[in-house]
């Protein structure tokens, strides 16, 4: 699979979607709802971020709805947090 190359990253959104329940067949070793790959190439490529990670400001609790981030990110952090 490839999206995107060194030397064209794609530049636009994508979305994967993986079809399917936890109830579904799994593979072994893998589970369902999966990207595998066994002797294959998974190659993605898109425009260059600045940060690629960043640390919680403050403990997040379950059922939270908003996080403090202690490092600034790229323009559109929802790129970062799905």
């Amino acid at each position: 699979m490839q999206i995107g190359t060194e030397d064209k990253p794609i530049q636009s959104k994508i979305t994967i979607t993986i079809h399917g329940s936890r109830k579904d067949p799994s593979l072994p070793q893998y589970g369902n709802k999966v990207i595998a790959l066994r002797d294959g190439i998974l190659d993605i490529h898109g425009k260059p971020v600045s940060k690629t990670f960043s640390k919680l400001y403050h403990t997040v609790n379950s059922g939270q709805n908003q996080i403090t981030l202690r490092y600034k990110q790229a323009e559109d952090i929802r790129t970062i947090l799905i």
